[in-house]
């Protein structure tokens, strides 16, 4: 009888740590946090939480984890262009492991950086475009996977391919030294990509 128990018990034990392991799990990878973090701006400039300049001038987000501050697990910094002198306006916004936004807070002490005069959408949608090949892709591409399941940085800049002006969406990852190029027209439409060293 005891034997039972004992086996019943440490069957209870394991269960519930195996629970516990499988909700410690995030829900999501780092670049839907990431793509999560575009829509959230557009939804606080639009319920006027925080400056429009988030949504024309961001250039640049950061996927970070947390640690040990549960139920916060991703943290994602946006920052705009930068000024000529100090520091980008900077603005974080954290998230559970399932994508469910928790907090966000604009950095202080931040200057407002040049418009890069961003035309037929803003900034953070192209960036957000940039993200959309990453998440259409990142299961079934090897090469993609990556900058899908570890990506660390986003950046938005402006160039010119082929004769035509598009915006560059540049994407890192802690997983490999490689960086993932997703060009996008001016609209937002998908162009080309390309894995460079």
């Amino acid at each position: 009888m005891k034997s039972k128990l004992l086996a019943l018990a440490i069957g209870i034990l394991a269960a519930s740590q195996m629970t516990f392991a499988q909700e410690a799990a995030p829900g999501i990878v780092k670049a839907k946090a990431a793509e999560l973090t575009a829509h959230r701006v557009d939804r606080l400039v639009s319920l006027n939480k925080i400056d429009s300049s988030f949504l024309t001038k961001a250039a640049k987000m950061e996927v970070t984890v947390v640690q040990n501050q549960a139920p916060a697990y991703y943290k994602v910094r946006v920052s705009q262009t930068q000024p000529a002198s100090g520091e980008a306006l900077q603005m974080d916004v954290v998230y559970d492991g399932n994508g469910k936004p928790l907090s966000y807070t604009v950095l202080p002490g931040g200057s407002a950086g040049p418009d890069e005069g961003w035309t037929g959408v803003d900034a953070i949608t192209l960036m957000e475009n940039g993200l959309h090949y990453v998440l259409e892709n990142g299961e079934k591409d090897a090469n993609v996977r990556p900058f899908y399941t570890a990506l660390t940085t986003i950046t938005l800049t402006k160039g010119q391919l082929n004769g035509k002006t598009i915006a560059r969406t540049q994407m890192k990852s802690s997983e490999n030294a490689l960086t993932l190029n997703v060009y996008v027209n001016l609209d937002g439409s998908f162009v080309s990509s390309e894995i460079i060293k």
